[in-house]
């Protein structure tokens, strides 16, 4: 009994001097102990799974650099919280803000200097609702409506100076109602209905004075915008 006890004593103390000795050198290794496993890297325990598979606490992923490339802490294998990637350069190319325990989520994405890029929602990891895109001086270049990743409702388009420039329809992933073209001025340039990707019924275009153009009583072509 005595012998059995010594040896125990050893093991557990051999154990716990070379993981300390792995902290010390900064080393990333994997630990499984009683079917969980986690990993130590730079000093931090992280990437647990536990007895029944289920991803807990902080998780991280580096490049083969050894420059972090994604964060974030999970709860049964369920995220929670805000969870960040970053670009090479090490600056953070997104940021996903989860509902509580739910896979709904608020996500930025950003540029590798910094600036945002996109603005919108995911659920399930498809996007939903309103999508907002960004030139490099911080103005809106198009919004984007999604319902469950098929696209829904109106798509705008922007002008430099913010005034839209195309406006299409979609139901269902398909064009489907009101499409629309403006002048950089906000006056109407063409204004027309589409059904199943299709013009359908009259096509009006109008000169930027805002007097019509041309009248196209029935025309029915595809729509090669978007």
């Amino acid at each position: 009994m005595l012998l059995h006890y010594i040896k125990n004593y050893i093991f557990v103390f051999m154990r716990q001097f070379c993981l300390a000795l792995l902290l010390c050198a900064g080393t990333s290794f994997t630990v499984s102990s009683y079917a969980q496993t986690f990993q130590v890297f730079k000093g931090d325990t992280i990437n647990r799974v536990d007895e029944k598979g289920r991803k807990q606490g902080l998780w991280r992923k580096y490049y083969s650099t050894d420059t972090l490339f994604s964060q974030g802490v999970y709860k049964n294998s369920i995220h929670t919280g805000i969870f960040t990637s970053y670009h090479k350069n090490g600056t953070l190319q997104a940021k996903l803000k989860y509902r509580g325990m739910t896979d709904i989520c608020s996500a930025e994405i950003f540029t590798e200097d910094g600036k945002l890029k996109a603005k919108g929602n995911y659920i399930d990891h498809t996007k939903d609702s309103l999508w907002t895109y960004y030139s490099i001086d911080g103005s809106i270049t198009t919004t984007e409506f999604y319902l469950k990743g098929k696209k829904e409702g109106t798509w705008k388009v922007y002008f430099p100076n913010g005034k839209v420039s195309h406006l299409t329809t979609y139901k269902a992933d398909v064009k489907s109602g009101p499409y629309k073209e403006f002048y950089e001025n906000g006056s109407a340039k063409l204004t027309a209905s589409m059904k199943k990707d299709e013009f359908e019924g009259e096509l009006i275009m109008y000169f930027e004075n805002g007097k019509i153009q041309q009248t196209h009583p029935k025309i029915r072509s595809v729509v090669q915008y978007k």
